[in-house]
C-alpha cells in the first residue's frame, strides 16, 4: 500500500484539477471588468423627409461586475457612441445578472428579465447561441458557420442575426418616437470567438432602426443605420487577453491533469513491476530451500 498510494494521490490529483480547478478557471473572475471600442460609420435623419446626416462615431462599450453572489455576477454594461468631435450621439445603460460558469443571463438580477448568453460560454466551437447583451435590446441568434486562425490562435467564427427588437425606448428624444412610431432594429454580423476561453476577439456589425407603426409593426423607413467593428488596438489586445486565458484553461484542464494521471499511470506500473519482481525472488527462495 506504501508504494500505491502515491500512484493514488497522483491520479486523484489529476481529477481535481480537471474537474475541481478546471471548471473555476473557466469562471468570469469577481472582478470581471471589459472595455471595447468601436470605428462605426452610421447615418442619421431626424424625420422619413429629413435629409440624411453621415458620420464616423467612436463606441466605447464597458462592462464592470458590481456585486458577486452564488456565483451570479451583477454586472453594470454601458455603450456610448460620440462623434470624433467628443459630441455624444448616443448612449445607454443596464445592468445583467449573469451566471458566472455559463455566462447566461439569470433572471431576477438584471434590470429587466432577459434570457440567452450575456457573453459566450467556454468551448464555444459548434451550434447556435442565443446573445443578449447590451449591444441590442433583444437576442441575437448567432450560428456557428467556420474556423479562422489569426495570428496564430484558432477561431471559431459565428454569423449573428437580429430581427425587429424594440428600440423605441433609446430614441423617445425624437419628435415622432413613440408618439407616432415605435423604433425597431434589425442588424446583422459576424463574431470572431476563441472557443476555449469564449472571448469576442472581433466584431462586424451592420445594422438599422426603422420607424414602424405602434400596432402592425410595419417598416416605414429606417431612420438610422451603422457598420460597427473593433478597432485594430482592441482587437489586438483581445487577441493577447484570449490567448493568455485559453492556456490557463488549457493547463488546468488538459495538461497538468494528464501530466499528473501519466505519472499516476507510471507509478503504478513501477509499483506493480517491483512488486511482481518481489514476488519472483521469493519464490526462488522458497524453490531453492
Amino acid at each position: 500500500m506504501i508504494i500505491v498510494l502515491p500512484a493514488i494521490a497522483l491520479l486523484a490529483l489529476s481529477a481535481i484539477s480537471r474537474y475541481v480547478v478546471g471548471p473555476k478557471v473557466e469562471m468570469l473572475p469577481h472582478d470581471y471588468s471589459s472595455q471595447v471600442v468601436y470605428d462605426t460609420d452610421a447615418m442619421f435623419r431626424e424625420s422619413l423627409d429629413a435629409p440624411w446626416t453621415t458620420t464616423k462615431n467612436i463606441g466605447r462599450r464597458s462592462d464592470q461586475v458590481l456585486t458577486d453572489a452564488d456565483g451570479i455576477a451583477v454586472i453594470q454594461s454601458s455603450v456610448v457612441w460620440s462623434l470624433l468631435s467628443g459630441e455624444l450621439v448616443y448612449q445607454t445603460s443596464h445592468l445583467f445578472g449573469v451566471e458566472r460558469n455559463t455566462r447566461r443571463n439569470v433572471q431576477g438580477y438584471g434590470d429587466q428579465d432577459r434570457s440567452g448568453q450575456f457573453l459566450f460560454p467556454p468551448g464555444a466551437e459548434s451550434g447556435t447561441f442565443d446573445i443578449w447583451d447590451i449591444t441590442y435590446p433583444g437576442k441575437q441568434v448567432a450560428t456557428f458557420e467556420r474556423f479562422e486562425t489569426v495570428d496564430g490562435l484558432r477561431l471559431a467564427v459565428f454569423s449573428f442575426v437580429v430581427t425587429a427588437v424594440d428600440d423605441t425606448v433609446n430614441y423617445d428624444y425624437m419628435a415622432d418616437v413613440p408618439e407616432r412610431y415605435k423604433g425597431l432594429s434589425d442588424g446583422q454580423g459576424t463574431y470572431w470567438v476563441e472557443p476555449v476561453s469564449g472571448i469576442i476577439v472581433n466584431d462586424d456589425d451592420t445594422g438599422r432602426t426603422y420607424f414602424a407603426d405602434p400596432v402592425t409593426g410595419k417598416d416605414l423607413g429606417a431612420f438610422s443605420t451603422w457598420h460597427n467593428r473593433y478597432t485594430p488596438e482592441t482587437h489586438a489586445a483581445l487577441l493577447q487577453q484570449a490567448k493568455q486565458w485559453r492556456l490557463k484553461i488549457l493547463a488546468a484542464k488538459v495538461w497538468l491533469p494528464l501530466f499528473l494521471a501519466a505519472l499516476g499511470v507510471s507509478w503504478s506500473v513501477a509499483a506493480a513491476f517491483r512488486f511482481w519482481v518481489r514476488r519472483r525472488k521469493g519464490a526462488k527462495l522458497s524453490t531453492n530451500s
